[in-house]
């Protein structure tokens, strides 16, 4: 049975609907259009500096600094300066806030602190997050929710601090990120911030976690009981039935301890006109926040297509997209592997703070990106590279998926000429 526009038009009025912030009558005590005391107390206070034993008490996190330097990079090594590279092994030699690297950032971010000025001793009320719509699938899958109040003003200027800190400090980790792979082109100036997030805004790191907490609850993502296979078990011996490190649920919950940051990013187009579509492989969800107001720039929209399936692309429809510019301090949380890009930029001021969640817990500060075989396998005393055994099955495995992929194209090819002509296919 197949839908026609008419009815795919009718359906599309029903694919977004809104949350409100209000609470219901036997809500529980978490449910507020304000944060409790103590929470905003430390959430003014991102860095949490002298309070940081009350606010990881508070928050419920505590970032574990030594997995987020680990690694044999010289940026991070207990010796390294900006002139010199040392090629001793006393890498673990000093605590982790007092390397060069970690100190030089660490006054930096309290320069950027004091000239920025603070809000900490204000006493005003602190709205919470609060979803303002979720968008959805036709078929009813919530599949994209926009969140209000997401960061505070003290959380956004942490990261903006954070992001000139790394550019000056580590400048390794900015690029200008061109989109090669992608029709529409494009691109952002980035500044790779994972890892050092957690350690010198660990308010931001916990607070992003609660604002995808707060859409993954309402839109039921938990509720998917498909079974998914890790990385750590897809390449195991299939003669052995092992256990994952690693969440097996669909949609893991953004609390358990093992969902991690793949990728934190400081995102400027003020050199480019837009970004192509893509999606985020291999991620689980994707954070957006917005840190300029969208007076400020023209054009620039978000744009996200629902009905994109990249797992069955025949049965996708790229036709149907969502369009939103996001307010400032505001987030869009979303599915990763669904499409989505920018619209065309006709004036620079748009930048934002992306965030990628997946399954394999942080990524340590140095490593952009990372692939799952290269976290979850590869060498971390010589940069995360895979050893040779590893990388041979890998390759292996890479060549017979290719193989299988042309087989299943040519028979899709077949069955699709067969289909009547005269008939839309359609999407529900």
């Amino acid at each position: 049975m197949k839908c026609t526009r008419v009815a795919r038009a009718a359906a599309l009025l029903l694919t977004a609907s809104s949350v409100g912030a209000a609470c219901a009558d036997d809500a529980d005590e978490s449910c507020s259009a304000f944060e409790p005391a103590d929470v905003a107390f430390c959430r003014r206070r991102p860095d949490w500096g002298d309070v940081r034993s009350k606010c990881q008490e508070v928050m419920e996190y505590e970032p574990d600094e030594e997995h987020l330097v680990r690694g044999r990079h010289p940026h991070l090594s207990s010796t390294f300066d900006s002139t010199e590279t040392s090629e001793g092994d006393d890498y673990d030699a000093l605590p982790v806030m007092e390397r060069p690297l970690m100190k030089r950032i660490a006054e930096c971010m309290s320069e950027a602190h004091i000239s920025s000025g603070s809000a900490e001793d204000t006493d005003d009320e602190m709205p919470s997050p609060a979803i303002s719509k979720l968008h959805r699938r036709l078929d009813g899958l919530p599949v994209m929710g926009i969140v209000s109040n997401a960061l505070n003003e003290e959380e956004a200027r942490s990261v903006h601090a954070l992001s000139i800190c790394l550019q000056t400090h580590a400048p390794t980790l900015f690029e200008r990120r061109r989109f090669e792979q992608t029709y529409e082109g494009g691109g952002n100036d980035v500044t790779f911030m994972a890892g050092f997030l957690q350690i010198f805004a660990p308010g931001v790191a916990i607070q992003l976690r609660r604002v995808l907490h707060l859409v993954w609850k309402e839109a039921g993502w938990g509720d998917d009981e498909d079974f998914f296979e890790p990385i750590d078990l897809e390449y195991d011996d299939e003669d052995e039935e092992n256990e994952s490190a690693f969440s097996t649920r669909w949609w893991p919950d953004p609390m358990d301890k093992t969902v991690g940051i793949r990728t934190t990013e400081h995102l400027s187009y003020s050199r480019w006109n837009g970004l192509g579509y893509h999606e985020d492989s291999g991620s689980d969800y994707t954070v957006l926040v917005g840190l300029s107001d969208p007076a400020d720039y023209e054009g620039g929209e978000f744009s996200f297509f629902p009905e994109y399936d990249n797992e069955d692309r025949r049965n996708s429809n790229d036709e149907v997209k969502i369009e939103v510019k996001p307010e400032r301090l505001s987030a869009i949380v979303f599915l990763s592997n669904f499409r989505h890009g920018v619209e065309e930029i006709r004036s620079p001021g748009r930048m934002t703070f992306a965030n990628e969640f997946w399954r394999y817990g942080d990524v340590p500060a140095m490593q952009q990106r990372p692939n799952p075989e290269y976290m979850v396998f590869g060498d971390e005393m010589n940069g995360f590279e895979l050893d040779e055994e590893i990388e041979k099955q890998f390759d292996s495995e890479d060549e017979e998926e290719g193989s299988s992929d042309e087989d299943s194209s040519a028979e899709d090819s077949e069955d699709w000429d067969s289909e009547d002509e005269d008939e839309e296919y359609a999407v529900y």
